[in-house]
């Protein structure tokens, strides 16, 4: 059974009920496909790395809401601020910059975490 890498990762993606828009994926897969590459030496990725990439790029990726609300993980997720007397805090933190900047710190801390794993295709350069 061959799957291409987007197969391999939107299955991983649903199996374990995460979501991601598609944008984001295909960058972030993008991403993470061309520091393997870069780092393993190969022209094209070896079809060995692609549950990897897929286990990757899930570590990026949200899990689904549950409309029934039996799975709500945070109660405070829809919440954009809370009084109490004199204190407001503020939890939205949805600011776009703010999300960039979370997803290039996920991504190079998930590179750095499965190094191991990447070095065991690379080809040596003479």
């Amino acid at each position: 059974m061959t799957k291409t890498l987007k197969q391999t990762v939107d299955q991983r993606l649903a199996v374990f009920k995460m979501k991601m828009d598609a944008a984001l994926q295909e960058y972030v897969t993008d991403e993470i496909v061309q520091h393997m590459l870069n780092l393993t030496n190969h022209s094209k990725l070896p079809k060995e790395l692609y549950y990897l990439v897929a286990k990757m790029v899930c570590e990026v990726a949200e899990p689904e809401v549950d409309e029934s609300g039996e799975g709500i993980v945070n109660p405070l997720a829809g919440v954009k601020s809370l009084k109490v007397g004199d204190i407001t805090v503020d939890l939205s933190g949805s600011s776009s910059t703010a999300k960039a900047k979370d997803v290039d710190e996920a991504i190079q801390s998930l590179l750095q975490d499965y190094n191991r794993q990447i070095l065991s295709v690379r080809k040596l350069r003479w």
